[in-house]
């Protein structure tokens, strides 16, 4: 589907704001807290209209930032199990879904390379490269990403933010590193503080906004 459309009317924008007011939805990282966009609930490009009640307020770099990313209840159910390089997370409940797990991508790449720098890049870059168009697509059943470490402790704020189920073990592991990019991964992962307690703090922000702006889940 075509992503050109027309300008959204003036009558619409002001009711958007009237009935939502002038602060950012989304609020990802880096926000400037004041809207000066209208973003798609769900993207013009996913056959969203130009309707207030598919508009919210957003700032131009949170519009940006989330593209034609789909939000929770809006076309996909998307649960995260992130953890530190060392621990692997599965998802055992059951229920089919798309699993992407970076895990088993290293697995592959590395089957008979090695595992090593390179073939964590590659299966990296495999591993985000399929989720940014796993994102986009309308699913029929749940959608489950188990990211590297690198990118989970980079992106868990937007995905959050999107509405995503997001579940964090704290667990460690005494298991050597693997290579250099591993090790990498740790301190990055490390350094970005995540934890269960922190994402269910950000939960609880992030489901009060959601009610302001007139959405549940």
């Amino acid at each position: 589907m075509s992503t050109r459309r027309q300008a959204i009317s003036p009558a619409v924008k002001a009711r958007v704001t009237e009935s939502y007011g002038t602060g950012c939805w989304l609020r990802f990282p880096g926000c400037t807290g004041r809207a000066d966009t209208l973003d798609h609930l769900l993207p013009y490009s996913k056959g969203g209209t130009d309707s207030v009640r598919n508009l919210r307020p957003a700032c131009r770099h949170c519009n940006s930032l989330r593209a034609d990313r789909l939000i929770q209840g809006r076309g996909v159910e998307v649960h995260v199990l992130m953890s530190s390089p060392r621990i692997g997370m599965t998802w055992g409940k059951g229920a089919p879904a798309m699993v992407l797990d970076f895990e088993r991508m290293l697995g592959v790449v590395s089957e008979r390379h090695g595992l090593d720098d390179d073939a964590w890049s590659v299966a990296e870059a495999m591993w985000k490269g399929a989720a940014a168009r796993a994102l986009r697509i309308r699913q029929a059943m749940p959608l489950v990403l188990c990211p590297p470490a690198t990118i989970a402790a980079g992106q868990w704020r937007e995905w959050l933010r999107l509405g995503y189920d997001i579940e964090v073990t704290d667990a460690r592991s005494t298991r050597d590193m693997r290579c250099d990019r591993e090790l990498k991964a740790l301190v990055a992962w490390m350094r970005s503080g995540v934890s269960m307690r922190g994402v269910e703090r950000a939960v609880r922000a992030r489901d009060d906004d959601w009610r302001r702006m007139g959405l549940v889940f």
